[in-house]
Formats: C-alpha cells, sequence, structure tokens
C-alpha cells in the first residue's frame, strides 16, 4: 500500500474537531455515564485508552457528542466522535449504531439540545445549595461559597462539577432571578502570560504525537530507503514553526498541516494566540 493510498488514515489520525464547536452557548447532545471505563475508547491518533487512563475518567463525567455516527481512520470500524473532561476521543460503536462496551456502564441517560456553558459559579445561600446526585433523587448539601463548574444546562437545572469535595458532578438549580442571592458567576480570570517556552512546549507535545502516528504508519507499510517524514518546531525571534521535515516533501503534506490546525489551537487555549498556515509552514506570532 502507498503512502497516498494511506493519507487518509493520517490525517484522520492527527485531526480533531473544532472547538468553536464546543464554545459556550451552543447547544448539543451530552450523554452522562456512570462508568466510562466501560466504553470501548480511543485517544486522538485512534489508539485504544488503556486500562489506567480509561479508569482515570472520572464517574458520571458529561459526554459531549461532537459526531454520533462517524467511521475510524481504518474505514471501517463504526464510532462516535466525543469530548470527555476537555478531551477529543473516539467511543466505538456497534453495527446498530450502539455504543460498544466491555463492561456495565452503569446508569446512563442523553440529553439532546442542551445548552453548554463552561463557566463557574459561586454556591452561596439558599436553594442553589441542596444539589442532586446524577443518577438518583437524592440531595446534598455543600457549604456556602463552593465553587462548581457549570458544564451545561438542561431544561432549569446546571449539571455542575464541584471544586470540592471530591470533583463530583451533581444538579444544580440556578434560577436567574436567585443570581447574587444563591449563586453568582465567577469572573474569569484574565489572560496569563506566556513565555516563548511554553508555547513551544505546548506545540511540541501536538507534534511529537503526530510523528508517533507518521512513524508507526511507516514501520507498517515499509519506508522501501525513504526518508521518515517529521513535524518539525523551531523558533525564530517571536516567531514558532511547524513543518515537514525533509522539506522535499512539503507538498505531499499540505494537507497535514490543516489537520494539525485543531489540535495546535486547542494546545493554545488560554493564550490568545492562534495557528496560520502561510507557505509550507504553520506560523504563531507571538506577542
Amino acid at each position: 500500500m502507498t503512502l497516498r493510498a494511506l493519507w487518509p488514515v493520517v490525517c484522520a489520525a492527527v485531526a480533531t474537531l473544532s472547538p468553536c464547536a464546543r464554545a459556550g452557548g451552543a447547544t448539543a447532545d451530552v450523554m452522562i455515564v456512570e462508568r466510562p471505563s466501560a466504553l470501548i475508547l480511543f485517544d486522538t491518533y485512534q489508539q485504544r485508552l488503556g486500562a489506567s487512563a480509561a479508569s482515570a475518567i472520572p464517574r458520571f463525567v458529561p459526554i459531549v457528542l461532537l459526531r454520533a455516527h462517524d467511521v475510524m481512520g481504518d474505514g471501517f470500524t463504526p464510532c462516535a466522535d466525543v469530548e470527555i473532561d476537555g478531551a477529543m476521543l473516539y467511543c466505538q460503536e456497534e453495527s446498530s449504531g450502539e455504543f460498544a462496551t466491555g463492561g456495565s456502564p452503569g446508569y446512563t441517560e442523553v440529553f439532546h439540545g442542551v445548552t453548554l456553558r463552561g463557566d463557574t459559579v459561586v454556591l452561596l445561600s439558599g436553594e442553589a445549595l441542596r444539589l442532586r446526585l446524577p443518577s438518583s433523587h437524592e440531595e446534598f448539601r455543600v457549604p456556602s461559597g463552593t465553587r462548581a463548574f457549570r458544564v451545561f444546562e438542561s431544561q432549569h437545572a446546571s449539571y455542575v462539577r464541584l471544586a470540592s469535595p471530591g470533583g463530583r458532578f451533581a444538579w444544580a438549580v440556578l434560577p436567574p432571578g436567585a443570581r447574587g442571592s444563591s449563586w453568582r458567576p465567577e469572573p474569569a480570570a484574565s489572560r496569563e502570560e506566556f513565555s516563548a517556552e511554553e508555547i513551544v512546549r505546548r506545540v511540541s507535545v501536538v507534534t511529537e504525537g503526530a510523528n508517533r502516528t507518521l512513524a508507526r504508519i511507516y514501520r507498517a507499510v515499509g519506508p522501501g530507503g525513504r526518508a521518515v517524514p517529521s513535524f518539525r518546531v523551531s523558533r525564530a525571534g517571536r516567531e514558532i514553526s511547524c513543518a515537514i521535515s525533509p522539506e522535499a516533501l512539503a507538498p505531499q503534506f499540505s494537507g497535514s498541516l490543516l489537520a494539525l490546525l485543531p489540535p495546535l489551537e486547542r494546545a493554545l487555549g488560554g493564550t490568545g494566540l492562534h495557528p496560520v498556515i502561510a507557505g509550507s509552514a504553520i506560523h504563531i506570532l507571538l506577542p
């Protein structure tokens, strides 16, 4: 099999969906799973998550369904494109469209057309202090001043992740009329200043993952004496660049630059920086 024939696999292995689809205020379908480790999950590069990584996913985590029915890079394995705890993942599906599992996922429920929030609120006093567990009507209280990350809203309730105790998930009623009395939004923190070294590190995490995928594909098909391509990160003054090496292969990898843009955007989240393609490289201009 030629590299050209494998190119769709390469693109699928390094691509992720645009973070704009997950912006606060957008609508989406979200699934809550009691034991997400029971799902058959694959990482951004379509490698199956190991047992330790899967077990680290929190119970009752909200899973944003970005694309319900897709196909993995092998061209035939059905999957769903999802976001779990900020990470882009693939969840294997059965031919019936149901999620494939390796055990019992426990309580599972899908909420259609919810409003994504992605902000932090402070629980003050009153009814907002009575929270409900995801899988039952059991309620519990938290101290006044508890911070909670608001993931999404469904009808009149907000699904939140508590800063304490234990970072667990729960439902909270945060009526607009009670803003300032029983709850209040926490102002967004001012943007941090990031060093050039930190930006290079973030970019390199993305390119190193892509390079591992390229090396694995070349090992599978045999390089035939050709140089194995890789993405190289360099810095010149206030500009960071990412290009394919050897440079002679750049025309064949123009599509790979497009595939790298979404994961780079995500890696640079919070910095105010954005990668752009110019010529045969991706460029990031530092302030």
